[in-house]
């Protein structure tokens, strides 16, 4: 299922708070439809949860291992 441009617009802010928190930024702000969230290094499992979410939406999966050697 394709998502909708204001959800695609989302899920990239959602992904720059999330590398921002990752970057070592202690709170990052996200504005979205007129409403603003806070999050902080203890709120990334929950960002990653609502990314995850909205990917499996887009229908695209999330990165893994490609393979490995011995």
């Amino acid at each position: 299922m394709a998502l909708s441009i204001e959800e695609q617009a989302e899920l990239g802010r959602l992904r720059t708070v999330r590398l921002r928190l990752i970057s070592g930024e202690n709170v990052a702000k996200i504005t979205s439809n007129g409403r603003s969230v806070e999050y902080s290094q203890a709120s990334l499992p929950k960002l990653e949860e609502i990314i995850s979410g909205l990917e499996r939406r887009a229908g695209r999966r999330r990165g893994g291992a490609i393979g490995f050697r011995f």
